[in-house]
């Protein structure tokens, strides 16, 4: 799907209206879609780093991470993301 058609979809995609995040408003989530899908460097770093920050909270509740080992398995490429 290219972000033009993302574009048309109407309201929320199913999976943010039924399974939000408590940290992220699905509004903003998807003001910054389109630029990210069309790669605004800014908007996919933005997002990057949002999604970052997220996994951490997740991650933050429970014993053993479960989200950081996949993010850490990115390795350098992870970079290009940050800077």
């Amino acid at each position: 799907m290219t972000s033009g058609n993302w574009r048309r979809l109407p309201g929320s995609p199913w999976e943010l209206r039924r399974h939000p995040s408590l940290h992220w408003r699905a509004e903003e989530l998807l003001a910054l879609l389109p630029a990210t899908l069309d790669g605004d460097p800014s908007a996919i770093r933005t997002t990057s780093e949002r999604i970052e920050t997220l996994c951490g909270a997740f991650d933050s509740g429970r014993a053993e991470p479960v989200l950081k080992p996949i993010i850490d398995g990115w390795g350098e490429e992870l970079q290009l993301l940050r800077n």
